[in-house]
């Protein structure tokens, strides 16, 4: 019987966090934490976050909460150009993952400061790892790109910007270059960073640069 089917599925299906409780004490004791993480706290935060992965919507109500935790500290991240903390960087993509990124990343900051900062922070992160024979996480990338696809939708004027201190070249220009090289991979990093070309390239002001 159809309709009988369908009830017992409902009644299996979560009507709410069940997890609720647990997630506001992570969510408060990692703000409380300024900028360091705990990656126990994070790890379990990702694994509350991941059981929800098929039934996303679930987590709307608490959104704006966990993106505000996480960016924050990818925030402090980026403004005091410290090692970037994987584990944190892992959570955001679990986030993004679950809940979609062109859902979450509505709620991530975006002020026209975050984007110079972010996109040189990335561009260290990246050479600096490749410089000492290591791999760059695809996570970090992946979420700094994320990031980035969000502010450059910020109206402000393009032209404002300083030539890019990496490369000498204008802003923009250096953008879509860092952004093109991402594309070669064949992980998540091309997702985001095809999102940031997409947006960046549909600015009106973006093909005067």
């Amino acid at each position: 019987f159809l309709g009988g089917s369908m009830d017992k599925e409902a009644a299996f299906t979560p009507s709410f966090v069940q997890e609720e409780a647990e997630l506001n004490e992570i969510l408060q004791r990692l703000k409380l934490a300024g900028s360091d993480s705990s990656v126990q706290d994070l790890e379990r935060l990702g694994a509350i976050l991941q059981a929800y992965l098929e039934a996303p919507r679930l987590l709307d109500p608490h959104l704006e909460d966990i993106s505000d935790v996480l960016m924050g500290k990818a925030r402090d991240h980026v403004k005091n150009d410290v090692e970037p903390d994987v584990t944190l960087f892992k959570t955001i993509y679990t986030f993004a993952k679950v809940r979609k990124p062109t859902v979450v990343v509505q709620f991530f900051p975006h002020e026209i400061v975050d984007l110079e900062r972010t996109v040189n922070y990335l561009f260290r992160y990246k050479n600096k790892s490749l410089q000492n024979g290591e791999t760059p996480s695809w996570e970090v990338m992946y979420g700094l790109l994320l990031w980035i696809s969000i502010v450059v939708l910020v109206p402000f004027n393009l032209s404002s910007l300083d030539d890019d201190e990496n490369t000498g070249k204008g802003f923009v220009g250096s953008l879509v270059d860092m952004c093109k090289s991402f594309l070669e991979d064949a992980g998540k990093t091309k997702d985001a960073a095809a999102l940031v070309l997409a947006n960046l390239l549909t600015r009106p002001d973006s093909s005067k640069q």
